[in-house]
């Protein structure tokens, strides 16, 4: 997954299925976490597939909605009920892909 750039919702949802707080992020419309992930304005999470932005009042379809990896993973690590040490062993994977022990100012 770290070296993929995007998600299909298809494949989030085949991913949390099984788990009832995960499948309930991509199913409650009124719940927060529905809200955050599929806000339209928050310009980090959905890729919009078409030259186009989704407009305000287009429906988000299966069809339409890829995620940024990297933006799920640090807003997981930002949300999640973690220890805070594990939330910053993530979040250094997250940074530094080859594991080593200083984080390059060039590294992206």
């Amino acid at each position: 997954m770290y070296n993929r750039t995007e998600i299909k919702l298809k494949q989030l949802q085949a991913a949390f299925a099984g788990d009832a707080d995960l499948e309930e992020m991509l199913n409650n419309q009124d719940s927060l976490d529905y809200k955050l992930l599929f806000d339209k304005t928050i310009p980090n999470f959905i890729i919009p597939q078409d030259s186009d932005h989704l407009s305000d009042d287009e429906d988000i379809g299966e069809n339409h909605v890829h995620f940024d990896v990297q933006a799920l993973l640090l807003f997981g690590i930002l949300y999640c009920k973690a220890e805070p040490s594990q939330r910053v062993e993530k979040f250094y994977e997250l940074c530094q892909h080859g594991m080593d022990q200083t984080i390059s100012a060039s590294d992206t």
